[in-house]
């Protein structure tokens, strides 16, 4: 796959694939990709190291479980639910996010869902 230079928009959304998501370290080759979208698959791991290598990714489409990261960097936070949002954020942050130690991280149903769902809302 790190040989198609000219793919702008790569999106396999909803395919049940299956893999270790951070062993796509071949996505970093392509580095013209405005669009990633891995949403809704059967893959585990977190978003690859190579995504720091794509300068031109604006949409960055994952399950919320592929976040470690941002799990870390925003240790014990809330954070809104992003499903299919741009996260460029993760792309041009990654070693930061990576090097954060976060001792006790909220999992990712807690740190991705609203209150209402996470069961912690008092109405």
């Amino acid at each position: 796959m790190g040989l198609l230079h000219g793919l702008r928009s790569l999106r396999l959304q909803d395919n049940k694939l299956d893999g270790n998501l951070t062993e796509l370290d071949t996505l970093g080759d392509l580095t013209k990709l405005v669009m990633l979208d891995f949403y809704n698959n059967d893959m585990y791991g977190d978003v690859p190291a190579s995504i720091q290598n794509l300068t031109s990714l604006q949409y960055l489409y994952l399950d919320d479980r592929h976040y470690k990261p941002l799990r870390q960097y925003y240790c014990r936070q809330r954070l809104p639910q992003n499903g299919k949002y741009s996260y460029r954020i993760v792309r041009e942050n990654y070693l930061q996010m990576t090097a954060a130690v976060c001792e006790d991280m909220h999992d990712t149903l807690y740190t991705f869902n609203p209150l209402q769902v996470s069961g912690t809302y008092d109405s």
